[in-house]
């Protein structure tokens, strides 16, 4: 019978576990020696649930060693579910013409519950100098 009650308790405990979502705690450096060069953004909303459930907070550029434009996104998932977002960089020359890059398809990320994550992007040559990141909610 003990067995029984033990097993039982222990089953129940996995499912309840299961069917919450893990919250993720995070600590870092108040006085940040390091310098962003945080841009402003424009948005183009057509899925406002998606808006509402999750963002972009910050993005932060800079050139890496060889020349090449990096994109940071810090992202985060205002919900307390797991999300899986899909990405995809866009990256366009001095005169906004896009450039196709091998390699440039969707992306895949999940988020844990009220997560929030720094994702980066590195242009595929030189001559990018603006981006664009689209997002698509891939749980709807």
């Amino acid at each position: 019978m003990k067995q029984v009650l033990l097993s039982m308790t222990s089953i129940g405990m996995l499912l309840m576990v299961g069917c919450t979502g893990v919250s993720v705690n995070t600590v870092e450096n108040l006085n940040k020696a390091a310098a962003m060069v945080i841009l402003e953004d424009a948005r183009v909303v057509t899925d406002p649930h998606l808006a509402d459930d999750f963002g972009i907070v910050r993005i932060n550029t800079a050139e890496n060693a060889a020349g090449l434009l990096r994109a940071q996104f810090e992202m985060e998932n205002f919900t307390r579910d797991r999300m899986t977002i899909n990405a995809q960089m866009e990256w366009y020359d001095a005169v906004a013409m896009k450039i196709d890059a091998a390699g440039g398809g969707w992306q895949q990320y999940v988020f844990e519950p009220r997560e929030s994550r720094s994702i980066s992007f590195t242009a595929p040559s030189r001559e990018a100098r603006d981006f664009r990141i689209k997002l698509v909610d891939a749980d709807e």
